[in-house]
């Protein structure tokens, strides 16, 4: 018994269990970190940075925001709203970002529900 208490306390840092898609965006978000949000989008991501919407694969969607982090560097991420319908299909997170050009932008992420997760399926960026 003791054996599996031990691997599990070993393991678990190391699965995400205990942190959902939308907690790991978040933090990545914070930490401007495009490589670790890009591990929840979906296969097709849209991507809407100050009314320029497009849409994009995962890796495309990942080279777009790595250049406007590159040129926003965040200063501070707070979630304003978060929220989903009763059948939990979807999630939106709201939030405000701060970059260290002292400029301030609304972020919209849209989650979706599949068989195995929640993915990003959109993130909007408003100045």
């Amino acid at each position: 018994m003791k054996v599996i208490y031990f691997l599990f306390l070993i393991l678990l840092p190391h699965s995400g269990f205990g942190q959902s898609a939308v907690d790991q965006t978040i933090k990545a978000i914070k930490s401007g970190n495009v490589t670790e949000m890009a591990k929840d989008f979906d296969k097709v991501v849209d991507v809407t940075i100050n009314n320029e919407q497009s849409t994009y694969s995962e890796s495309q969607a990942a080279v777009v925001l790595k250049k406007f982090f590159s040129r926003n560097k965040i200063k501070s991420f707070t979630v304003k709203h978060k929220g989903s319908p009763v059948d939990n299909s979807s999630v939106y997170v709201i939030g405000d970002l701060t970059a260290e050009s002292k400029k301030d932008y609304r972020l919209y992420l849209f989650f979706k529900q599949k068989n195995d997760g929640l993915f990003l399926q959109e993130i909007r960026i408003e100045e």
